[in-house]
This record gives structure tokens, sequence and C-alpha cells, in this order.
């Protein structure tokens, strides 16, 4: 996930590319929670990951989800199927 992080020019993923390390340690948390799941059998790797650096940032109250989906020409509710899919998976892990 780091190399595709890296691949974003600075400020695009909100903080997860600039100095606020703790986003991207959150999303690759998120990660490998997601091997818990069967989204890696249904879904692109790229996809997985702006799902997981999506909820990293909602949890700190950003959505940068309109503009990365728009500039690089992924549906915006694949990305949001992995956030709402992780969101159940934690409900029944809690």
């Amino acid at each position: 996930m780091r190399r595709y992080v890296e691949s974003f020019p600075a400020g695009k993923l909100g903080g997860i590319h600039g100095g606020e390390k703790h986003l991207l340690e959150l999303a690759e948390l998120i990660l490998t929670d997601t091997y818990h799941t069967d989204l890696c059998l249904r879904l692109p790797p790229h996809i997985i990951a702006l799902g997981c650096i999506y909820m990293a940032n909602a949890l700190e109250g950003r959505n940068v989800l309109p503009a990365v989906c728009h500039e690089i020409h992924v549906d915006e509710n694949e990305v949001l199927a992995v956030a709402s899919e992780m969101v159940n998976y934690y409900r029944v892990v809690s």
C-alpha cells in the first residue's frame, strides 16, 4: 500500500501522503483486516487500498474520496462498498 500511496501527488490523499504517518499505519491495519473478508476475491487491489485510505481519513473527519476518484477515474461506489463491508466486519467481530 505504501507504494500505491507514494504514487499520488502530495495532498491528494489527505494526511496519508504528508506528515501524518499514523493515517497510513491505520490504513494498513484496515487493509490487513480485509483479508478476513472476501474483498480480495471480488475487487481489484487498488480499490481495496482506496477504501482503506478513505476509512483512515474519514476517522479524522476528512473526505478525500470524491477528488481522488475523479482524478484516477475510479467508481466512488466501489470504494464506498469496501468501507461499508469493513464497517460490517468490525460490527461482527466487536
